[in-house]
């Protein structure tokens, strides 16, 4: 299972690096940066990222079976 940098990251790159670091306010060099497998991106970058690909974040309760 990918982690949701991780489909972030391939998402961006399908879009076009630089279009989406336009549109969210970042250089492409510091989106490239912050999407990066030892990246830690802010949860605001994350949102202002999947609203740009059309992408909504949803929390949902985990399944008692699906815990830690």
């Amino acid at each position: 299972m990918l982690d949701v940098k991780t489909i972030l990251r391939l998402a961006v790159k399908a879009r076009g690096v630089s279009k989406v670091a336009a549109f969210v306010g970042l250089s492409r060099e510091g989106l490239s940066r912050m999407l990066a497998p030892t990246g830690n991106p802010r949860f605001r970058n994350v949102w202002k990222i999947a609203r740009v690909l059309g992408l909504r974040l949803i929390v949902v309760p985990v399944e008692k079976s699906d815990a830690k």
